[in-house]
């Protein structure tokens, strides 16, 4: 397979076990670049703390065309202003110079990132941006990755948000800021129920601890723990 464009949307601890480090993840997940003709464009997380490690991988591989997306200005796609609310986000960015005002349907703060690195490609396919951008808006979140659904019991009703597709230390976190976002009705209140994250080799004890100062931050009320 060769693309024409790749996108490394970020490297965290995730599959560890295989790996000695997350530089050998950054590195493994540099392999894209391999197929990727001179003419390609590699598209790379600038929030990353691994950004010039996949920076100089793309570079030696001799792709002329890279393309950086985060928070800050001096990414080609960048984060003005998010706010991101219990079932969407509202962005405004700026996109390879162009100022953009868009809604996503989904919420957190990653899938705004993710967004830019999306946007970046449509650019480097010479689609219409703005275009795309309104698109987002409709946007449906897939089963496992944010679904929503609301679940009625003899006892009340609930809603539920399915993250359950696989899991991270990062992937957690990021769940836990859009239950962060999510405020019970009158009564109710924040319930997590969490299974394993697997593939963390000699870090998972450590890993699955420390989501306890996540849960607490976002006023999670019960936690109910399978594995």
């Amino acid at each position: 397979v060769q693309p024409d464009i790749a996108i490394i949307t970020n490297v965290h601890e995730v599959h560890i076990e295989n790996f000695e480090d997350e530089e050998g993840i950054a590195d493994a997940k540099a392999e894209i670049f391999a197929g990727l003709g001179p003419n390609g464009t590699a598209i790379i997380n600038a929030d990353n703390r691994h950004y010039a490690r996949l920076l100089a991988h793309a570079k030696t591989r001799g792709i002329k065309n890279i393309l950086s997306f985060g928070s800050e200005r001096g990414a080609d796609a960048y984060i003005v202003d998010a706010q991101c609310h219990a079932t969407s986000s509202a962005v405004s960015a700026v996109v390879k110079d162009e100022r953009l005002i868009y809604s996503l349907s989904v919420p957190g703060k990653h899938w705004v990132l993710n967004s830019l690195a999306v946007l970046l490609a449509v650019s480097a396919t010479g689609a219409d941006v703005p275009t795309a951008a309104r698109a987002l808006s409709y946007l449906k979140p897939v089963k496992g990755r944010g679904s929503r659904s609301r679940v009625s019991t003899a006892f009340g009703a609930f809603t539920l948000i399915d993250e359950s597709y696989n899991a991270s230390p990062t992937a957690m976190r990021a769940a836990f800021g859009v239950l962060d976002k999510t405020d019970p009705q009158p009564g109710g209140r924040r319930i997590a129920v969490l299974g394993d994250m697997l593939e963390l080799g000699d870090h998972a004890q450590s890993a699955h601890a420390g989501l306890a100062r996540d849960l607490r931050r976002v006023g999670v009320e019960t936690v109910h723990c399978s594995g």
